[in-house]
């Protein structure tokens, strides 16, 4: 818990003149909007104590069924940082009818005029109802499915967002979104693994080194899996010329047995001209026969 940054924190002045001292300003933390609620006397649980409570500040902007289960603990301090009180953790689960939770006798009244209380939230699960959406988990929102592997990630590279800067969490989500979607595409079989997804794979990864997330080992990997499915491609692409070649033999084959066909062929043609021709000349020499003997016939007579 030390060395978790607070969610939110807040400086309470002229502690001792306060009859009251309400709600914070909003602050974000799981895609949900919350306030620290602070009371003392006579609004508090008691005169002697502060009461301190998470409370959801913009309940409206939630979707219908909306529930949170938020683990959360609070630190106070006076104005030289002095650690005065640290509650255990707190596991509530918000909804449209409890929207605030904490702490109705925290801390008895301190007598100093500066107060700082630091929000600490550990987890929150966004919760719709009889489902399970997403998991918050070093910042980011999370889906249920992915949890196993995303906790993987941050404890083999703990240091992977540690630059990232962005605080909107659909950035958040989206950019952790392209870094699993390009863990999942490196983990592929390589034979499945096509040039287009090789390609994009490159360009997700200059996205994550563009925000400053720590991805050496996924660049090391990429360039990997890019040198092994060359060689597949150079080994596929021998294979490939050898049967164009092939094809190239069969049909100059064919060509040749198509060509000697038409030689048969047009042999055959000139055969059967010759043969109607000499079947023409032995057809008028009867014919001429048949005349000379018939004039003769007519002579004698």
């Amino acid at each position: 818990m030390s060395n978790q940054k607070p969610s939110f924190r807040s400086e309470i002045e002229n502690l001792s003149k306060k009859e009251s001292i309400g709600t914070s300003q909003a602050f974000v933390s799981g895609g949900c909007e919350w306030n620290l609620s602070v009371s003392v006397y006579p609004i508090g649980w008691d005169e002697n104590y502060l009461s301190v409570y998470l409370q959801v500040a913009n309940p409206r902007s939630l979707q219908t069924g909306w529930r949170r289960s938020v683990d959360f603990y609070f630190v106070v301090s006076n104005q030289s940082g002095e650690e005065l009180y640290k509650t255990g953790v707190e596991r509530y689960n918000f909804d449209p009818k409890n929207l605030l939770w904490g702490f109705e006798t925290m801390l008895r009244f301190p007598k100093i005029e500066k107060l700082i209380i630091d929000v600490y939230i550990t987890y929150i699960e966004v919760v719709t109802p009889n489902k399970k959406e997403t998991v918050e988990i070093h910042g980011f929102q999370i889906l249920t499915s992915q949890v196993t592997l995303v906790k993987k990630i941050f404890a083999e590279h703990p240091d992977i967002a540690k630059d990232f800067k962005p605080t909107n969490q659909m950035v958040k989500t989206s950019y952790m979104n392209v870094l699993l979607n390009l863990i999942e595409t490196l983990d592929k079989p390589l034979k499945n693994l096509s040039e287009t997804e090789l390609r994009n794979a490159h360009i997700k990864l200059c996205e994550l080194m563009e925000v400053d997330f720590k991805v050496d080992w996924l660049k090391s990997k990429l360039e990997k899996v890019s040198l092994e499915r060359k060689k597949i491609n150079d080994s596929d692409g021998y294979h490939v010329q050898q049967l164009e070649e092939r094809i190239k033999n069969l049909e100059l084959m064919e060509l040749g047995s198509l060509k000697s066909k038409l030689e048969e062929v047009s042999s055959e043609m000139k055969n059967l001209q010759l043969m109607v021709s000499n079947l023409k000349v032995e057809l008028d020499k009867k014919k001429a026969k048949v005349f000379v003997d018939g004039f003769l016939l007519v002579d004698e007579v």
